[in-house]
C-alpha cells in the first residue's frame, strides 16, 4: 500500500506584509505557485501461522496517524 500526503506552506500575513510610501501605487499581489512536498510512508505486513494476516491493529493506528497529519503539527486532535 502505497499513500502520499501533499502538503503546502503558506506565507503567514507577518512574511506577506511590506512597506510603502503613500504617493507609491499599491503593489501587485502575485500568487505563489505552490511546490507540493511530498512524503511516503511504508506499512509492512507480517506473515503469520498457517498463513493468517493481521492488518487490523496496523489500520487503526495508521488511522489515528494520518488524522494528525490532515490536522498539522500544532493542532491537537
Amino acid at each position: 500500500m502505497k499513500r502520499t500526503y501533499h502538503f503546502f506552506d503558506i506565507p503567514t500575513r507577518q512574511e506577506s506584509k511590506i512597506w510603502n510610501f503613500k504617493d507609491d501605487p499599491m503593489p501587485t499581489m502575485v500568487k505563489r505557485q505552490r511546490a507540493a512536498k511530498k512524503v511516503m510512508y511504508a506499512v509492512f505486513i507480517i506473515k503469520l501461522e498457517r498463513q493468517e494476516q493481521q492488518t487490523g491493529i496496523l489500520l487503526n493506528v495508521f488511522q489515528k496517524f494520518s488524522k494528525k497529519l490532515m490536522l498539522g503539527a500544532n493542532a491537537s486532535p
